[in-house]
């Protein structure tokens, strides 16, 4: 997996069960535009913490998306491949 490392790609997996290289859209980040300081997601996450809103991601999907980066990172120090569940 690369991020940001191909010009142009933000992000490539290179996988020979799946024909080699694969490239992802990454849509762009939000940013302060025209002095625009509500970032939905911020916003949504403050709402949340404040029980305005349900939460919009709910806790299992973040600890998934952590396990993949660790496993990313298990992976890479290693050399091989790695099974999830981690723990």
């Amino acid at each position: 997996m690369r991020i940001n490392v191909e010009p142009g790609y933000p992000l490539v997996v290179y996988s020979a069960d799946l024909g080699g290289k694969i490239i992802f859209e990454v849509p762009p980040m939000q940013t302060n535009v025209q002095g625009q300081w509500r970032l939905g997601v911020i916003q949504d996450f403050v709402d949340a913490i404040l029980g305005r809103i349900p939460c919009p991601i709910p806790g299992e999907d973040g600890y998934k998306a952590l396990e993949i980066i660790a496993a990313l990172d298990r992976s890479c120090q290693i050399g091989q491949w790695v099974e999830l569940p981690l723990l």
